[in-house]
């Protein structure tokens, strides 16, 4: 008997902590150039946040909404990126 196996990819958000933007993915988006700072040819820093979903979610500290299957993964928070703070997720 042959074996046949799915693979299922579920799309995920992910956030640079240098520029603030979100996209939805199915893999980490590729580095780029992040606009933060044009002139340093360096690439944006993304953070996995978790499972895309229909719930949104706000983050207390730096406004990001996403809409996620359940309360996103902290992660490292945008709002001061010179430290390592985490996200603070309510439910909208």
């Amino acid at each position: 008997m042959e074996a046949k196996f799915k693979i299922f990819f579920y799309m995920k958000n992910y956030q640079c902590i240098k520029c603030k933007t979100v996209v939805q993915s199915e893999n980490t988006p590729n580095q780029g150039r992040c606009p933060i700072d044009p002139k340093v040819n360096q690439g944006h820093a993304w953070y996995d946040l978790g499972k895309v979903g229909s719930t949104n979610f706000q983050c207390k500290k730096c406004g990001t909404v996403v809409q996620s299957d359940g309360y996103p993964n902290q992660a490292r928070c945008p709002a001061d990126p010179k430290i390592n703070q985490s996200h603070n997720w309510i439910k909208l």
